[in-house]
């Protein structure tokens, strides 16, 4: 009878290792589990901000460029208004000096 229980108790006890075993095991693949969409979600979260530095720095350059079309236009507009009236000033030079002269015409006759 001694042997049995001594036999019985071995298997017990081979038994309750293995669960233990198993048990380590579920626990550990559990954990690396839990770790392995840790890591998804860190992985998913910086292509996330990738993208989003990327879309920043294309949004930035559109702007830096627009901002040089609109900066070229202004001085564009201004040159033109320059012109402009650079153009109106020499014509009021020359109507100033025609009615001059036709005013010394007219002291001239009188």
């Amino acid at each position: 009878p001694a042997p049995a229980a001594d036999a019985y108790a071995d298997e017990a006890v081979a038994r309750r290792q293995e669960q233990l075993f198993l048990a380590e095991s579920e626990a550990v693949r559990a954990a690396e589990e839990r770790a392995q969409h840790a890591v998804d979600a860190i992985s998913a979260a910086v292509a996330a901000a990738q993208d989003e530095a990327a879309r920043q720095r294309r949004a930035a350059h559109v702007a830096a460029g627009e901002r040089e079309v609109a900066e070229r236009a202004a001085a564009a507009e201004e040159l033109k208004q320059y012109n402009i009236m650079r153009a109106a000033a020499a014509r009021l030079r020359e109507l100033e000096a025609r009615a001059a002269a036709a005013e010394d015409v007219a002291n001239a006759e009188a």
